[in-house]
C-alpha cells in the first residue's frame, strides 16, 4: 500500500506515557530492572521489545532511540543475530518516516553481519528492504536487483512469508510500469503463499494493492470486489499503525472508485466510512497521531463531497488539533486548505481567507523540507495538492477586492499577485525537482518599477473567470473576463495548432478571440499611458503560445508593443546588457546527426552574426559537451548562442539540447552555465535558435519558461516549434543588427527583427516569426 506522507512523531503526554506503560509492562514480565543492569542481554532484549511495539504503534522516532540502544548493546556483548535484527528494524523505522537514505546505513551493516551467520532468511528480509530504499529514492536498477537477489533466496529457502512480500513489491514495480498483467500475476501467486503463512496484514495489504491496480486498469467492479476481502482482513486484525494505514488507504481507494461506479457509490462510501472510523479508533487507541489526524481529516473531506458542511468541519477541527499536537506541517496545510474550502461554501469569507493564508504559509514552510526528506517520493502531486492552494487564496482575494472601493483594492490585489508568485517559485522547483532553485529567483528587483514605458500583465485563468491584473508604475488595475479556465485552454490549444499551419490563416479567428479577451480590455489603459513594452505573465496553457501572433483585426500585437515573457513579476539581476562589451559564443550543430535532421542554414547564421559582432565559433564536431564546458570555464562570455536542435517536455529529464556527441539535458546545462550564476560576470543572454516544446504541454513550456533560470542567465530568447530553418537564421541575424544599437532594448531589437519578417512577403505567416519568445530580462 502506498505511505500518505513523511510523518513526525508525537511527543506529547499521553504518548510519552503509553511508552513508560509500555517499557514498565515489559520490565515486569522479564523480572528484571533495566535500569540496574544496562548492559545485561535481558536490556538488550527490553530495548528491542519496545522498539518493535513502539514500531508496530507507529511511534517511529521512539522506536529508532530503542532500537539504536538495542544494537549498541548487541554490539558490545557480540551478539551478531541480535545486532542484525535492531538495524533491520531499525532501517524499517527509517523508512516508515521516508528516511530513505539514512535508511541504507544500517542495511549495509546488517549486510555484512548476515553474511558471517550465514542467516539466508535475514538475508532476504534486508535485500528487500534495501530494495524499498531505492525504489523510493528514484534509483530503479538497484532497487529491483536487490528485489531479484532477496527473491532467489527466499525461494530458494522456501519461505513463503518473505517470498509472497517480495511477490507484492514486485508487482507493485510492475503495476507502476503499467504492465497490468504481470502485476496481478506476481499479486495472485503472492496470496496463494500467504495462505500458508497466515499473515493476515501482509495479505490485506496485497488485496489493497491488487484492488488499486484493477481501478487504475478501469476493472471498476473486479477493483470493488477486490477490497472487500482487503477491508475485512484490516477491519479483524490486532490494532497497529500498519492496519490503520492500511484501512486508510482502502477508504481512499473506495472514494475514487465511488466517481467510477455510480451504482456501487452508496456502498463503496458506507465502506470508506465504516475504514475510516475504524481508523480513528485504531489510533485513538494507541495514540497514533499522524494516522489519527489523516483519518479525522478525510472524515472530513467525505462529508464536505456532499455539502455536510457542519459535519465536515467538526472532523477538520479535530484533524488539525491531532496534527497541531505533533506538529505534522504537512498534514495541517492539507486541513487548513480544507477549512479554507468549508469556510467558502458557506459564505464565511473573512475565515476562509485566514485558513488559505495559514495554509500557504505553512506550504512555504515546508515544502524544501519534504522535498528534502522525501526526495524522489514524489509525496504530493503538484498540480492537485499544491497548486489549488495558492490559486484558492488568489481567488479569494481578488473576489474580495471586488467588494472593496478602488482606493483599498490595492493591498488585496497586491496579496493575490504576491501569492501567485510563491506558486509559480514552487512550480519551477517541482518541475525541474530542485528545491534550492528559489534561492536563484531570491536576487530580484520589481520589474514593473523599471521603466516608464512597460507594463506587466499577469493572467490567472480560473475555473469560470479569467482575471488580468494590470501592473503600471507599480500600481495594479484588475480587469474581470467571464470566460474559464477550460475555454481558454481549448482556445489555446487550437491557436497553437494552427500557427503551425503554414499553408491557411485559420489561426486568425483564434488569435483574435485570444486578443478580445486578453488585450482589448486593457487597450485604453495601455494607450494612456504609452506603453511601449508589454510584459506577460502567463500559467498554464498560455505558456504555450506566443503572444506577439495575437491579432486584434487589424494587426498583430508585435505591432503596437514589444512583447516579453517572463515567470513572474520578479526578475534576476535586472540590469541592461553592457553590449559594447559583450563576448559571445557562437554553437551550432548544421550536419543531420543522431537521428535529427540537417539545419543546413546554421552555418551562414552564425557567420553572419559573426561578422556583426565578433565571437568564438564552435560547430559541428567541435560542439561536444566537453568544448562548450572548456569554453564557458576559460572565457566570461555574456552570450552564448547555441543554434542546435533542442526539445522541451513535461519530464525534464526528457528535456535537452543537442551537442554532437550527447544531449545536454537540463542538470548538464546548470553544470555548464551554472558557474556564472553568481560570479562577476554573469550570462547576459542564452539564445536557443532551433529548439521545440511540445504542443500541448504546459509543463514543457514551463521548462523552456525557465531555460533562463536554470543556466544561469538573465535572459533567454528561444523557440516554442522548430521553425523554418532559412528564416530563423535571418530573424536572429536582424536581432543582432538591432541589438548592436545601443538606445534599445534586447525586448524592442526582438520586435524589429519580428517586424522586418512579417514586412517580407515570404515570411508574413506567423509561423515563421512568432515562435520567438524573449524569455526573462528585456532591457
Amino acid at each position: 500500500m502506498k505511505r500518505l506522507f513523511c510523518r513526525r512523531q508525537p511527543t506529547d503526554l499521553p504518548a510519552l506515557f503509553l511508552c513508560i506503560l509500555v517499557f514498565s509492562f515489559l520490565c515486569l514480565f522479564r523480572g528484571i530492572s533495566v535500569a540496574l543492569y544496562p548492559e545485561s542481554a535481558s536490556g538488550m532484549g527490553i530495548h528491542m521489545e519496545l522498539g518493535l511495539k513502539l514500531f508496530q504503534l507507529g511511534h517511529f522516532e521512539k522506536a529508532i532511540v530503542c532500537l539504536k540502544e538495542a544494537g549498541r548493546i548487541s554490539r558490545t556483548q557480540g551478539d551478531l543475530k541480535g545486532e542484525c535484527l535492531a538495524l533491520l528494524h531499525l532501517a524499517r523505522s527509517y523508512q516508515s518516516l521516508g528516511a530513505y537514505r539514512e535508511s541504507l546505513e544500517p542495511l549495509e551493516k546488517a549486510v555484512s553481519l548476515v553474511k558471517r551467520q550465514e542467516d539466508k532468511t535475514r538475508m532476504a528480509m534486508i535485500f528487500q528492504s534495501m530494495a524499498n530504499a531505492y525504489l523510493n529514492l528514484g534509483e530503479q536498477d538497484s532497487g529491483e536487483a536487490f528485489l531479484r537477489k532477496g527473491f532467489a533466496i527466499a525461494r530458494d529457502i522456501q519461505s513463503d512469508t518473505v517470498t509472497a512480500s517480495i511477490l507484492n513489491d514486485m508487482g507493485n514495480i510492475y503495476a507502476n510500469q503499467r504492465a497490468y498483467e504481470d502485476a496481478i500475476n506476481l499479486y495472485d501467486k503472492a496470496l496463494s503463499l500467504i495462505k500458508k503463512a497466515d499473515d493476515p496484514l501482509l495479505t490485506a495489504y496485497i488485496f489493497g494493492n491488487k484492488a488499486d491496480l484493477f481501478l487504475r486498469k478501469g476493472l471498476f467492479e473486479e477493483s470493488r470486489k477486490t477490497l472487500e476481502p482487503a477491508f475485512q482482513t484490516l477491519f479483524e486484525t490486532q490494532y497497529s499503525h500498519h492496519s490503520a494505514f492500511g484501512l486508510i488507504n482502502i477508504a481512499q481507494t473506495c472514494r475514487s472508485l465511488g466517481t467510477k461506479l455510480p451504482g456501487s457509490a452508496f456502498d463503496l462510501r458506507s465502506l470508506a466510512c465504516k475504514a475510516l472510523s475504524k481508523a480513528v479508533n485504531i489510533s485513538e487507541a494507541i495514540n497514533d497521531y499522524p494516522l489519527l489526524s489523516y483519518a479525522l481529516g478525510y472524515l472530513g473531506e467525505m462529508y464536505e463531497s456532499e455539502a455536510r458542511y457542519q459535519e465536515a468541519l467538526y472532523f477538520t477541527r479535530r484533524a488539525i488539533f491531532y496534527a497541531q499536537l505533533i506538529n505534522a506541517s504537512e498534514s495541517i496545510y492539507l486541513w487548513e486548505w480544507q477549512m479554507g474550502r468549508l469556510f467558502k461554501a458557506t459564505g464565511e469569507m473573512d475565515h476562509a481567507i485566514k485558513a488559505y493564508r495559514r495554509a500557504v504559509g505553512i506550504l512555504q514552510s515546508i515544502r524544501h523540507d519534504i522535498d528534502a526528506s522525501c526526495e524522489h517520493t514524489h509525496w504530493k502531486d503538484f498540480r492537485k495538492s499544491i497548486e489549488p492552494v495558492y490559486f484558492g487564496l488568489a481567488d479569494l482575494l481578488l473576489q474580495y477586492s471586488s467588494s472593496l472601493k478602488e482606493e483599498d483594492m490595492q493591498p488585496y490585489l497586491i496579496e493575490a499577485r504576491d501569492t501567485l508568485e510563491l506558486m509559480k517559485t514552487a512550480e519551477l522547483q517541482d518541475y525541474f525537482e530542485e528545491p534550492c532553485l528559489g534561492e536563484y529567483l531570491s536576487r530580484t528587483q520589481e520589474i514593473d518599477r523599471l521603466s516608464e514605458n512597460t507594463a506587466v500583465l499577469y493572467i490567472i485563468t480560473l475555473e469560470k473567470r479569467t482575471d488580468l491584473l494590470l501592473s503600471v508604475h507599480g500600481r495594479i488595475k484588475r480587469f474581470s473576463v467571464e470566460v474559464g479556465k477550460d475555454t481558454i485552454t481549448n482556445q489555446v490549444r487550437l491557436f497553437r495548432k494552427k500557427l503551425e499551419k503554414r499553408t491557411t490563416r485559420e489561426y486568425l479567428r483564434h488569435g483574435q478571440w485570444l486578443y478580445d479577451k486578453l488585450v482589448r480590455p486593457l487597450e485604453a489603459e495601455l494607450h494612456s499611458h504609452q506603453i511601449d513594452t508589454l510584459v506577460f505573465i502567463p500559467a498554464g496553457a498560455l505558456r504555450t503560445i506566443p503572444m506577439a501572433a495575437l491579432h486584434s483585426g487589424e494587426h498583430f500585437l508585435i505591432r503596437r508593443f514589444a512583447i516579453v515573457n517572463t515567470l513572474g513579476l520578479t526578475l534576476t539581476d535586472p540590469r541592461p546588457m553592457k553590449k559594447k562589451r559583450a563576448r559571445i559564443l557562437l554553437a551550432g550543430i548544421s550536419k543531420g546527426i543522431h537521428g535529427f535532421p540537417a539545419l543546413e542554414h546554421v552555418s551562414s547564421e552564425l557567420h553572419s552574426v559573426h561578422d556583426l559582432c565578433g565571437g568564438k565559433f564552435l560547430l559541428d564536431q567541435n560542439l561536444r559537451f566537453s568544448d562548450i564546458k572548456h569554453e564557458l570555464q576559460l572565457n566570461p562570455y555574456s552570450v552564448v548562442h547555441i543554434a542546435s536542435h533542442g526539445e522541451f517536455r513535461g519530464d525534464v529529464k526528457e528535456s535537452f539540447i543537442l551537442a554532437w556527441d550527447c544531449k545536454i539535458d537540463m542538470d548538464q546545462l546548470d553544470d555548464l552555465m551554472g558557474s556564472g550564476r553568481y560570479g562577476k560576470t554573469p550570462l547576459d543572454l542564452l539564445i536557443l535558435s532551433a529548439c521545440q516544446t511540445a504542443a500541448g504541454d504546459d509543463r514543457a513550456a514551463l521548462g523552456l519558461a525557465g531555460v533562463a533560470i536554470k543556466a544561469g542567465a538573465r535572459s533567454a530568447l528561444a523557440t516554442l516549434w522548430n521553425i523554418d530553418d532559412r528564416a530563423s537564421s535571418e530573424l536572429v541575424v536582424e536581432f543582432y543588427r538591432q541589438l548592436m544599437d545601443t538606445s534599445i532594448s534586447k525586448a524592442r531589437a526582438l520586435q524589429l527583427a519580428q517586424l522586418t519578417l512579417i514586412d517580407d512577403p515570404s515570411y508574413t505567416h506567423p509561423c515563421y516569426w512568432s515562435a520567438f519568445l524573449m524569455i526573462g530580462n528585456w532591457l
